[in-house]
């Protein structure tokens, strides 16, 4: 077969980083530009030692299926918001104190906030974030505990059930993003 052939695997590597530069070209992040130029790679691959159409996946056929840098950006940035307005929130989540609006209760033993949705809604909007799209990202990446096909959990605060959010804080010792991370927000001019 073609991949076989001598040389094959070195044309391989060529293909795919002429792939990866055009996709990091775009507004995609690198990881996603990899993974989309591997893809590209073993198509252009496949057709020319097995099916043989002519017919590839192009750049721009892939690139309508990946996320940009912003909107990857974005659901870094909301996680980092909601878990700091806790923090700075932290007497809001006290149920023992009767004088303030409660915002949720914290489990300590968990290290979950249980943010009523309201209250979550109204931060994320105050800040500029589209909830429903910080939801499904904060979904997607496990930091939310969920029921079923809901992006919340009942719990009982003060004696009464409400439709919580359940973020998953980081824990104090955790580095829940790298500093390769940060740098790369800071680079977009998001942060």
């Amino acid at each position: 077969s073609a991949i076989s052939q001598p040389g094959a695997i070195a044309k391989l590597k060529e293909v795919y980083n002429d792939y990866f530069k055009e996709l990091c070209q775009g507004d995609t992040t690198e990881k996603q530009a990899m993974a989309a130029a591997m893809i590209l790679t073993a198509d252009m691959a496949a057709d020319a030692a097995v099916f043989r159409t002519g017919k590839i996946t192009t750049v721009k056929e892939i690139s309508e299926y990946l996320k940009t840098k912003k909107s990857v950006s974005t659901g870094e940035r909301g996680y980092l918001y909601i878990c700091s307005w806790v923090a700075a929130n932290r007497n809001r989540f006290d149920l023992v104190d009767n004088t303030q609006e409660i915002y949720g209760v914290l489990s300590e033993e968990d290290n979950i906030a249980y943010i009523i949705r309201s209250k979550f809604a109204k931060a994320v909007q105050e800040q500029g974030f589209d909830e429903r799209a910080l939801l499904s990202w904060l979904k997607t990446k496990g930091l939310i505990l969920v029921r079923g096909r809901r992006n919340t959990r009942g719990k009982r605060i003060k004696g009464v059930n409400v439709e919580c959010i359940a973020l998953r804080l980081p824990q104090a010792d955790d580095e829940p993003y790298t500093p390769d991370d940060f740098q790369k927000l800071e680079e977009f001019e998001l942060l």
